[in-house]
């Protein structure tokens, strides 16, 4: 049964039944104790008359006057079938069929109101205890037991089922109309929530359900969609962004092939030329598969797919093995130079941030001082990279880290590349908990930092304590 409503409905109907079957019943209970306390109150009525129609007989002790039964003062209905005195003692005295105690031989052993089987039919038992005076004798104490059958009580019960009978189709009826209007009361509240959800304007990318209004109950599960559209809305930005980036950064490279392209057509082409234009295409070729490469690697650090594993790393060591390749170009003016620190990154993403900066650097101030150091300062490791090119006005230093974005610069304008450079570097940064900036260097062009957390020998020794590392990548002994 997948269908929610008649989950629903039946649960709903069960619960109603089971009201009515207790309901039901405690009527049926009521009536049988009404209809007991009506026998048991006419016995009462009964026995205080039957107490006061006897005398004291000296000889014979208690006993009916002749006339007794016009003496009673009580209506006929009150008036039991059965009933025997006896002394306090419990000696027969008398009963209703002057049986000499052979009338209500069981009852005898009984005391109080109660119900006895006797034979073949049940009665009802009221004992009643009274004193008589008697002129110049001692008082007289006495003890008188009244019976009469159920047969009132087993018509009230018959009766009482007659009606619980008669009026149990009407209960079945209406609880099976309360349970349906119930479950469509309750299910209101989905169907709401449903059209709300399909209102949802998607193309609003800031657009989120409108919890106020709906059932607590309902909460979890709108907070859990508003939480799912957000993501999918971030994956769904994320693709469109993917394809304006694949759009704008394939623009140029196409344009320049198509370029070399209609060259090529031409007829006559010498064997120096044929290898320009092949030498440029090639190289146009590389640089697509390598925009391509970083628009992938973009799509994927920003949709939560990346996420580099993280270790103790010298920072000496890490920085000689990435600039030894930097070292070879005879004509590049790097310093380095730094002190020996521990940073918790990942050796990998700190190679491509230091790569990264360092080929921005030198594509943008070709010829120029470039110096790559580190230090600690305060609870922070501070890596920079510092040229002494042209620079980046300020009021650009901190879009320089947007998609494609490139300041107003002729010079700058002139050099080729795919913007997303930059934008890597501070996803990576990201990746592993760091952060990046860019500034003025004191050496005279544009400085980009990177900010790692500082770990303490203490803390470092902590960490491989507790099993968030067991070595230090890079160290020497």
């Amino acid at each position: 049964m997948k269908s929610l409503r008649i989950k629903v409905f039946v649960g709903v109907l069960c619960g109603l039944l089971l009201v009515a079957v207790v309901a039901e019943a405690l009527l049926y209970r009521q009536a049988t104790a009404f209809a007991e306390q009506g026998l048991f109150s006419s016995l009462k009525k009964y026995a205080n008359a039957l107490a006061k129609v006897g005398y004291v007989d000296p000889r014979n002790g208690f006993a009916l006057y002749p006339d007794w039964q016009s003496r009673l003062k009580i209506s006929p209905e009150d008036q039991a079938r059965f009933f025997e005195f006896t002394t306090a003692s419990g000696e027969y005295l008398t009963d209703s069929h002057n049986l000499g105690g052979d009338s209500l031989p069981a009852v005898g052993r009984h005391e109080g109101q109660l119900l006895v089987d006797y034979g073949n039919i049940v009665l009802g038992i009221y004992e009643h205890h009274f004193e008589v005076e008697v002129y110049n004798l001692p008082l007289q104490r006495f003890r008188l037991i009244v019976a009469e059958n159920t047969n009132l009580l087993n018509v009230a019960r018959r009766s009482t089922v007659k009606k619980l009978l008669y009026f149990t189709p009407l209960v079945l009826l209406a609880a099976f109309l309360i349970s349906w209007a119930l479950t469509t009361a309750i299910l209101s509240s989905i169907s709401r929530f449903t059209k709300r959800v399909q209102s949802y304007n998607r193309t609003d990318s800031r657009a989120t359900l409108d919890l106020e209004s709906i059932d607590q109950e309902m909460q979890p599960l709108g907070e859990a969609l508003n939480k799912y559209m957000y993501q999918l809305n971030q994956h769904s930005n994320l693709e469109s962004k993917l394809l304006a980036d694949t759009a704008h950064e394939l623009h140029t490279p196409l344009g320049v092939m198509r370029d070399e392209l209609e060259k090529l057509k031409q007829v006559t082409h010498s064997p120096a030329e044929l290898s320009i234009h092949a030498e440029n295409l090639d190289n146009n070729l590389s640089g697509l598969q390598a925009m391509t490469d970083n628009m992938l690697m973009l799509y994927r650090i920003e949709s939560g797919n990346y996420t580099p594993r993280l270790e103790a790393l010298e920072l000496s060591t890490v920085m000689e093995s990435i600039v030894r390749h930097f070292r070879r170009n005879k004509k590049l003016q790097l310093e380095v130079s730094g002190e020996n620190i521990t940073v918790y990154s990942n050796r990998s993403v700190l190679k491509i941030i230091i790569t990264r900066l360092l080929n921005n650097a030198i594509q943008h101030a070709a010829g120029a001082r470039i110096s790559v150091n580190w230090a600690a300062v305060g609870d922070v490791v501070e890596i920079h990279v510092d040229d002494a090119g042209a620079g980046i006005p300020e009021s650009d230093q901190q879009r320089i880290f947007d998609r494609h974005y490139r300041f107003e610069d002729q010079k700058q304008a002139e050099i080729s590349g795919t913007g997303l450079g930059l934008v890597l570097v501070r996803l990576y940064a990201n990746s592993v908990s760091a952060q990046t900036l860019c500034t003025d260097s004191p050496i005279g062009g544009a400085r980009f930092t990177v900010l790692f957390p500082f770990l303490s020998p203490d803390e470092i020794k902590l960490l491989v304590e507790a099993g968030g590392f067991t070595e230090i990548e890079g160290a020497t002994t």
